[in-house]
C-alpha cells in the first residue's frame, strides 16, 4: 500500500514538472517569434505569439513583453479601427502590469511613468475630457 502511494505521488510530480517545463517552452517559443518579427518591424505577424506570452505565461517572464508589447499593441491601435477599443484596453492593463511588476530596477517603470503613459493614450484617442485630465 505504501509503495502505491509512493508511486502515485512520484507520478503527479513528475507530471507536473513535465507540464511545467512543456509550458516554459511553449513561453520560449512564443518570446522568441513575437521579439524577432517585432524587431524587425512586422506587428501584424508578431500579435498572436506576443498575445500568448501576454496571457499565458509569468508577469515577469521578459521585459520584452512589455517593450515590444507596446509597439506591437500601438501599431494595432493605429491600424486596426474596428478592435481599436480592445487593443487600448489591452495598453492600459500592458502598462499596469508593467508597472506592478518593475517598479524597481533596471526596467524601472514607475507609477507617474505609468500614469502619464496612461492619460496620453486615453487623450490621444479622445477618451478624456480637459478637466479629466487635469484632475
Amino acid at each position: 500500500m505504501k509503495k502505491r502511494l509512493a508511486l502515485l505521488v512520484v507520478s503527479v510530480v513528475c507530471v507536473l514538472g513535465v507540464n511545467r517545463a512543456v509550458a516554459q517552452d511553449d513561453c520560449n517559443t512564443n518570446l522568441s517569434l513575437f521579439y524577432n518579427d517585432a524587431k524587425v518591424k512586422n506587428y501584424e505577424a508578431a500579435y498572436s505569439p506576443w498575445k500568448k506570452v501576454f496571457d499565458n505565461c509569468a508577469q515577469d517572464f521578459h521585459i520584452a513583453t512589455y517593450v515590444y508589447g507596446e509597439k506591437i499593441l500601438k501599431y494595432k491601435i493605429e491600424n486596426d479601427e474596428a478592435n481599436k477599443q480592445t487593443y487600448i484596453d489591452l495598453l492600459i492593463e500592458l502598462y499596469q502590469r508593467r508597472e506592478k511588476n518593475y517598479p524597481t530596477g533596471k526596467y524601472a517603470y514607475p507609477h507617474a511613468e505609468a500614469v502619464i503613459d496612461i492619460v496620453k493614450l486615453k487623450n490621444d484617442n479622445g477618451m478624456m475630457t480637459d478637466q479629466e485630465i487635469y484632475d
